[in-house]
Formats: structure tokens, C-alpha cells, sequence
């Protein structure tokens, strides 16, 4: 009865520690950054999205830029994606990133001032 007890207890533990190993693994990190202008001046209130392609195809998101700029997407699958920036008043960017495993993928989007439609009514007399 003691060589089963002692066989188990160490079956038992040679589980929970296999188990705490496969639960700390994870397929995800995360895409942060700020959005400027072509001056490097913050642009609060921007709206950044994400879209994935490849092996993730069919992921996405979106989050506005705070005060500073700053935008952050946590738990990203690992993969390939289409970042896009806009915001009132400047053309939109796109520019694609890589996700990789553990790593925090940095990002520095730059708008263009433009973008606006312009409506132009041409009256005269006949």
C-alpha cells in the first residue's frame, strides 16, 4: 500500500506539472503604438483598426487613440496584419505588420493632412 501511495504521488505531480506548462503556452501577443502627423504631433481620438490575412484570416479590431496618441490591442493571434489608420481632417493609412509570438509589435502610423471632401458649386448667370 506505501509503493502505490508513493507511486501516485509522484504520478500526481509529474501531471500538475506537465499541466501548469501546457496552460502557460500561449498563440498570442499584441500590437501597440501611436498615431502622428506628418509633423509627429500626436492625433488623439484617431480610429485604428486591425484585419488579419494568412492563417488568421477573419480576425479583427478597432480602438481610438487616447490623448497621447497611444493605441493598444492585447491577445492578438499570431499572424499578418492590415493596420489601418484615420481620423477627421487627414487621409487614411494602411500599413501591414507581423504579429510575433511574446513580442509586442510597435507601431508608428503616420496621417497625411488631407482627405476631406471638398463640394464646389458653380452658379452663374445665363
Amino acid at each position: 500500500m506505501n509503493k502505490n501511495f508513493k507511486f501516485m504521488s509522484v504520478a500526481l505531480s509529474f501531471v500538475l506539472a506537465f499541466s501548469a506548462i501546457a496552460f502557460g503556452q500561449s498563440s498570442t501577443s499584441s500590437i501597440e503604438g501611436t498615431v502622428v502627423d506628418q509633423n509627429g504631433a500626436v492625433v488623439s481620438g484617431a480610429t485604428v483598426s486591425i484585419k488579419s490575412s494568412g492563417s488568421t484570416a477573419g480576425y479583427q479590431a478597432s480602438a481610438n487613440t487616447n490623448a497621447d496618441g497611444f493605441f493598444q490591442f492585447g491577445r492578438v493571434p499570431v499572424g499578418t496584419y492590415t493596420l489601418t489608420s484615420a481620423a477627421n481632417g487627414f487621409k487614411t493609412s494602411r500599413q501591414d505588420i507581423t504579429v510575433s509570438l511574446d513580442r509586442v509589435a510597435v507601431v508608428s502610423a503616420k496621417l497625411e493632412v488631407g482627405g476631406g471632401t471638398t463640394i464646389v458649386d458653380v452658379t452663374g448667370d445665363t
